[in-house]
């Protein structure tokens, strides 16, 4: 069952990154859309996923995960073919939107038949596994989506769709019902040291804020970098190849956790998560080197990939890799998604009515983010007084 979904895993990543990744660069070198068009095709998307990723538990629950998983394909192939047939800008803006509903749907049921039926170090293997081949797929999809832009325009999306169409054969291989039953173990670290539940659940509360942060910002960074390296007069090919640094640095990451567990109960990790990815953000965003902005892209995508993984593992070892814990994965995804633009489109605004910078109105959308999710993703980490007989401890 897992080798079918790892090699889905690497096949709709492809798919969906070169559509939801790739749109922003079609949108801006091929339609030509401003910034802040962009921006609020990113918060609209961001939206959609939260509905989708909140549907998939009740959908699932209703037709079967297999069955569940098919019908959503069958749709995220219509969509992008509608795109490659009628590529303006108000269909292929309609497109995305509605494919964030049904990516948001899909993801969860794969990350429940990813890790189901194991106990915790055989789920932190699957889960790095299921995470090495989606997340090997997105920097591949980035280039592919610049190369197929750049030789094709809305080609695009035919390619897109037709990874869809293998995907969806792998899909027939898995099981119709997904083994929920984990067998405990006492191996939370790697040092034979178990890992209380209220102390897990700390560190999935932190990791998840530091993922909603990465998210938050990926979206203000996928959106609004193509018009970054356009201004700067790189072509769409090399906008592509420069913006992928940041996932080839979350695969990187997620290798180096999928290969130890010591990072397993490591409170220190994930309460430095949010302040590097938010040092990674500033160095990607402001300056205009491109050295700088690499390494920017780097750091971010490290820190990013650490939030991501700790997050998914935590949840399916508490929930037991439950559809249900996938889909609340994936609506914090979404809810990054929407904060991001939303903060972001907020401060501009706010910049233009002061009479400030560009900048400085990015600044204003940046600063909560990083002053809200800083804290509190340290906060999580902090031990609990309990009640006992004898008073408080």
């Amino acid at each position: 069952m897992r080798f079918y979904i790892f090699i889905f895993a690497f096949l709709f990543s492809l798919a969906t990154i070169m559509i939801q990744r790739g749109v922003f660069f079609y949108t801006k070198y091929e339609l030509l859309l401003s910034d802040f068009q962009n921006l609020l095709l990113a918060l609209a998307t961001g939206v959609t996923y939260i509905a989708g990723a909140q549907l998939s538990h009740r959908y699932w629950e209703a037709v079967g995960p297999r069955r569940a998983m098919v019908s959503l394909i069958i749709i995220q192939l219509i969509l992008p073919l509608t795109a490659f047939v009628f590529p303006t800008a108000p269909v292929i803006t309609a497109m995305v939107i509605l494919y964030s509903i049904f990516n948001g749907m899909t993801w969860p049921i794969a990350e429940s038949y990813s890790s189901a039926g194991l106990d915790e170090k055989g789920s932190s293997r699957a889960i790095g596994i299921y995470n090495l081949c989606w997340s090997t797929a997105v920097p591949l999809a980035v280039l592919l989506a610049g190369a197929a832009i750049s030789a094709f325009k809305n080609g695009i999306f035919m390619i897109a769709g037709v990874i869809v169409v293998v995907s969806m054969g792998l899909v027939f291989f898995l099981p119709k019902v997904i083994p929920h039953h984990m067998a405990s173990s006492a191996d939370g670290t790697d040092d034979g040291k178990a890992i209380s539940v209220e102390d897990m659940r700390g560190m999935l509360l932190s990791s998840r804020w530091s993922m909603g942060f990465s998210y938050a910002l990926m979206q203000i960074l996928a959106s609004l970098i193509p018009g970054k390296f356009a201004d700067m007069g790189i072509s769409v090919a090399k906008a592509t190849l420069l913006a992928s640094f940041i996932d080839f640095a979350r695969t990187f990451s997620f290798l180096i956790m999928s290969a130890t567990v010591w990072w397993h109960g490591r409170k220190v990790f994930l309460a430095c998560a949010s302040t590097v990815l938010a040092l990674g953000f500033a160095m990607a965003m402001f300056p205009d080197r491109i050295a700088l902005i690499i390494t920017g892209e780097i750091i971010y995508g490290i820190a990013a990939g650490f939030a991501y993984y700790s997050a998914l593992y935590y949840a399916m070892v508490l929930s037991k890799a439950s559809v249900g814990a996938g889909g609340s994965h994936e609506s914090v995804i979404g809810a990054g998604f929407t904060i991001g633009p939303i903060l972001v489109l907020t401060g501009k605004q706010c910049a233009v009515i002061f009479g400030f910078s560009v900048s400085t109105g990015m600044l204003f959308g940046f600063g909560p983010m990083a002053l809200l999710a800083i804290p509190l993703s340290v906060f999580y980490l902090i031990p609990k007084r309990i009640e006992t007989p004898a008073g408080r401890l």
